[in-house]
């Protein structure tokens, strides 16, 4: 499979590689404050060269004035990367890890089909399987991860009008500003630690929702299943073992009273009908809900010119997963600048606390060493850059490096805890 996807980028560079570097005297950040308010380049003048053939070459069938069928398009998401734990006192690695792993972090498929004069969106998005994603080390032997050819998303969205949307399917519920980002637009290698707690990627739904950031407010309600599955065959049983979650979300214009071209704030709240709330959850469990009973977050995302930042205020009440934890309290802000086109750099500080009730990424640390998972407190400093191969459009291409300080400390049971860097390189494309 890696030697089919390098093989479609060396077709692509082969096209005429050379035409796209042209580039503007003048850019900032341009459309509304979104997640991360990324900074776009405008675009370049050179429709011939390799851009414009990538931008083109998935779209099958495109014709706004037809009455039934609008535009059918192919989806491909993928990063592949390497990651490399470095503990400051003794290794402590798990047999055969070496505190390090290189893998297909993610790798999808799928399509977008827009019918009836660009009313209703059918979105589907499966993660690939038999690749070498890896999830734990155990006897010295990766274990794979339980999400091979598995549906990511899978959705019917229907334009009632330019205000109001309705989603049904399998969709990814968006808790807070770095959900609301797709995999190919974070900043960043992953997610905050705690935004990763207490949120949840993708689950079966309904969602009814005012996503304008151009207006002075706008809304979402939405509710979803708390059980997915690792197989096609099973996702579309709709597992409701663990019951469902309910989830509430205003955002508002900010610039009237807080800094910004563009600023907008986020006030979510979500509860849980979960019985797994201050309980472990079992090995087999398929649970894909909530990291808490109920749940609340605060989000301001703004920019200016070249300089972009997202805040981020979380509590989880009633944690799920542990018996000893309750409450978990946290923040990330998260700034980046544009030096040029081309490179943007990256920051992030994030906090996390609640006695026995911060959970660490389970992907990193957790997976190649024996420290413990779950701590009374984290902090963690994140810095990177980001080379985009596209600035007309980042997320198409783009190589990152980035290298991560995290100390824990208030281990169940006063175990030793993690402090140490983690080091990522990763190339992230999307099409």
């Amino acid at each position: 499979m890696f030697a089919r996807v390098c093989c479609f980028f060396l077709i692509a560079l082969a096209g005429g590689y050379g035409s796209v570097w042209a580039e503007g005297s003048a850019w900032q950040a341009s459309g509304p404050a979104g997640p991360g308010a990324s900074v776009r380049a405008p675009s370049h003048p050179a429709e011939d060269g390799l851009y414009s053939r990538l931008k083109k070459m998935p779209y099958l069938y495109d014709n706004k004035d037809a009455e039934f069928l609008n535009q059918f398009k192919l989806l491909l998401t993928g990063q592949y990367q390497g990651a490399q734990v470095s503990p400051s006192g003794a290794n402590r690695f798990r047999k055969g890890s070496h505190g390090r792993e290189n893998e297909w972090r993610r790798l999808q498929i799928g399509f977008e089909a827009v019918f009836f004069k660009n009313r209703l969106t059918l979105h589907s998005l499966t993660n690939m399987g038999e690749l070498d994603g890896m999830y734990k080390v155990e006897d010295g032997r990766w274990r794979r991860t339980k999400t091979d050819w598995s549906i990511f998303e899978l959705y019917l969205k229907y334009k009632v009008n330019p205000s109001f949307f309705a989603r049904v399917g399998k969709i990814t519920s968006k808790m807070t500003a770095e959900f609301r980002e797709t995999a190919s637009e974070l900043k960043t290698l992953e997610r905050s630690d705690l935004v990763n707690q207490l949120g949840t990627i993708s689950s079966w739904g309904v969602v009814l929702e005012n996503p304008r950031q151009d207006v002075p407010v706008g809304w979402e309600a939405s509710v979803f299943l708390n059980d997915t599955s690792d197989s096609l065959a099973h996702e579309i049983r709709f597992n409701t073992a663990d019951n469902a979650f309910a989830k509430a979300s205003v955002h508002l214009d900010a610039r009237g009273f807080l800094p910004g071209e563009k600023s907008r704030v986020w006030l979510t709240y979500a509860h849980n009908f979960t019985h797994y709330a201050g309980r472990s959850l079992p090995e087999d469990s398929y649970y894909s809900g909530l990291g808490a009973r109920d749940v609340v977050a605060v989000d301001w995302v703004m920019s200016r010119g070249k300089f972009s930042m997202v805040t981020e205020l979380m509590s989880g009440f009633r944690v799920v997963g542990t018996s000893l934890g309750e409450n978990v309290y946290g923040l990330a802000v998260l700034p980046s600048y544009r030096f040029s086109p081309h490179l943007e750099g990256v920051f992030r500080y994030q906090l996390s606390h609640g006695r026995d009730a911060v959970k660490m990424y389970a992907r990193y640390v957790p997976a190649v060493t024996t420290y413990p998972k779950w701590v009374s407190t984290m902090n963690s400093f994140y810095f990177g850059l980001n080379y985009y191969f596209f600035p007309e459009d980042p997320d198409m291409l783009k190589l990152m490096a980035g290298g991560e300080y995290t100390t824990t400390s208030g281990a169940p049971e006063g175990a030793r805890c993690f402090s140490g860097w983690t080091w990522f390189a990763a190339v992230r494309f999307h099409f």
